[in-house]
């Protein structure tokens, strides 16, 4: 008797010893199942819990549903995008899919991955919770063109600090809160309310293309001003060098003498003369001299042309020579000997005048420019 009932006693042992095993197998599976796949299933609860919430309707249709209810990161879709591992779901986009639920972002911030999250035109209510910044990697968010209404928190906002673009133009938030949060937006972002004309997808352009057209006229404007000044500093430049001459001349009274000799000069006045090595006929007076137009032909550091005009349109080449270590005598001499030259290839001088600071060489006007010009 004793025997029967011992043997009873560990069959009744060994049976309650399978049944922890049993319940014991039934935990420990799933939770192996669930960190072999990396925590796909998380996610997928997750996701789906955000789904009820903006899609109480269930607009998406039975098929999408199944795919968020199962395994989302093992089918293509449009919808839901995963890494490349097919881990981590990291873009979700329901857009203009008619939705009208509210924003769960207990469960979307559970998608510890998530980059992208579009929810544009559709009907989506309610506010955007304050929770939404524990969605850390989020970069792109566009909740435009929905019912959102109440207040945006900024410091809510300001917490992604991996947010690049944000739009959560065309809802129904507070004036005050919308200029607040458009004060701030250092995001690239916009965030006009539906007073703010545009269209909701065009609302970044528009912003960079207002800006475009408030800058390309005060560039312009200011483009056209420095060369107002710049050719007016030149207009103004050859004017003051061009009454140069005329000045100098008039400092000089002339002087005529025979072509093939120069008169001795009393010494105080050899710096005040207008000598001529041509005949009478082609000899011009002070007035002429004063009345012609001059203009500006080249200029170097100690050299200017001119080219000079008279009221009987003859025309000369006036090279003025500046800032020259030569005593007039020394001068003098190598004038004299340059309008005694007579060749048919050479220029003859018509005429110089020697002052203290300058001194004026007159040529007939060559309109073909110089031989050196030619061979440049």
């Amino acid at each position: 008797m004793m025997s029967g009932e011992s043997s009873r006693k560990m069959q009744r042992r060994e049976g309650f010893n399978m049944f922890v095993k049993g319940l014991i197998c039934i935990a420990v599976v799933p939770l192996l199942a669930t960190v072999c796949m990396g925590g796909e299933l998380s996610e997928s609860q997750s996701l789906l819990s955000f789904i009820r919430s903006v899609d109480p309707q269930r607009k998406l249709g039975a098929y999408q549903w199944n795919e968020f209810s199962t395994s989302p990161c093992l089918v293509k879709s449009e919808v839901v995008k995963c890494n490349l591992q097919g881990t981590s779901i990291i873009e979700i986009r329901l857009e203009s899919l008619n939705l009208s639920g509210v924003i769960n972002a207990d469960a979307l911030c559970k998608l510890q991955s998530l980059e992208v999250l579009s929810l544009a035109r559709n009907q989506i209510h309610g506010t955007i919770p304050r929770s939404i910044s524990y969605c850390k990697r989020l970069r792109y968010l566009n909740l435009s063109s929905n019912s959102l209404s109440g207040r945006v928190s900024w410091s809510t906002l300001t917490k992604l600090k991996y947010l690049k673009s944000l739009d959560i133009s065309n809802n129904h938030f507070t004036n005050g809160e919308f200029e607040h949060v458009y004060k701030y937006s250092q995001l690239n972002a916009t965030v006009q309310n539906e007073i703010v004309a545009g269209t909701p997808g065009e609302s970044n352009n528009n912003k960079s293309n207002t800006l475009l057209w408030t800058l390309v006229p005060l560039f312009l404007s200011l483009g056209f001003f420095f060369m107002f000044l710049y050719c007016m500093g030149k207009i103004l430049g050859k004017r003051r060098k061009a009454n140069e001459i005329p000045r100098a001349i008039k400092e000089s009274p002339l002087k005529h003498v025979p072509v093939n000799a120069i008169q001795e000069l009393k010494p105080e006045g050899r710096h005040q003369e207008l000598v001529f090595f041509v005949e009478d006929h082609e000899r011009f007076k002070l007035d002429d001299l004063l009345d012609a137009s001059a203009n500006l032909r080249s200029q170097s550091l100690y050299t200017s042309l001119y080219k000079v005009i008279l009221k009987n349109n003859a025309t000369y080449a006036v090279k003025r020579l500046k800032k020259l270590q030569v005593s007039f005598e020394e001068f003098e001499q190598t004038m004299k000997r340059i309008g005694n030259l007579k060749h048919r290839n050479i220029l003859p001088l018509v005429g110089y005048s020697c002052a203290d600071t300058e001194k004026l060489l007159f040529y007939k006007y060559q309109s073909n420019g110089s031989l050196l010009s030619l061979l440049q």
